[in-house]
């Protein structure tokens, strides 16, 4: 069994060499494109993979519309439960264009693009005085820190230098030591996640607690 949707060219198949919505979303298949350019007549060229295709501008507009992909996935659900729905056409039926077929595989091709998950990071620089609340050298652990707030926290010591001079026994660390140096923080957010990570780059200076607590 096949279904008609009637529709316009920005709709449907387009105009020759052009194509709509249900055919760019076709041939997209679910993937996000590499490349959208304006050609400047009117048109935009979308390039994913080894795939190009040349859209009327508005059907570029409709793509990146939630409430329209919200609205395609919602037909391809529906025709999806038909039972015997083998394709679905649409588009006009006129002289310079032809409708858009979709066999039941390509229904899927009409559901939301999931969000990129990329994140977006930002470094900063800063100098402090640390005290040092727990040292590791095994990999994959990081030092503890006290920067006078009500939290501990970690960072991953760079500077190898101090950290071969505490771990040969050239410099005794303990509980309570404070020392002063150079941070990088790195605030990184995705959609899903909002990580702030902490690097102690460069030891500036090392003063000795008031009491010493042995760590090691």
């Amino acid at each position: 069994m096949g279904l008609l949707i009637k529709g316009g060219t920005i709709v449907g198949g387009g105009a020759a060499g052009v194509v709509g919505l249900f055919a760019a979303v076709k041939k997209l298949r679910g993937r996000r494109p590499e490349s959208v350019e304006p050609i400047g007549d009117g048109t935009t060229r979308i390039t994913v993979g080894e795939t190009t295709l040349i859209v009327m501008n508005p059907v570029v507009n409709l793509l990146k519309d939630l409430p329209t992909r919200e609205a395609l996935e919602e037909i391809g659900t529906r025709a999806a439960k038909v039972e015997g729905l083998r394709s679905l056409r649409i588009g006009a039926e006129s002289e310079g264009t032809e409708p858009v077929r979709l066999d039941r595989s390509d229904l899927p091709s009409l559901r939301v693009p999931p969000e990129p998950d990329e994140p977006d990071t930002q470094v900063s620089h800063r100098e402090a005085w640390l005290r040092i609340v727990s040292v590791h050298f095994r990999d994959g652990y990081k030092w503890r820190f006290s920067d006078g707030g009500e939290r501990p926290f970690t960072a991953e010591m760079e500077d190898t230098d101090f950290r071969n001079r505490v771990q040969e026994g050239q410099l005794a660390l303990n509980a309570n030591d404070a020392i002063r140096c150079r941070i990088r923080e790195e605030q990184s957010i995705s959609a899903t996640a909002l990580i702030k990570t902490l690097f102690i780059e460069e030891v500036l200076d090392h003063r000795p607690g008031a009491r010493q607590l042995t760590l090691m």
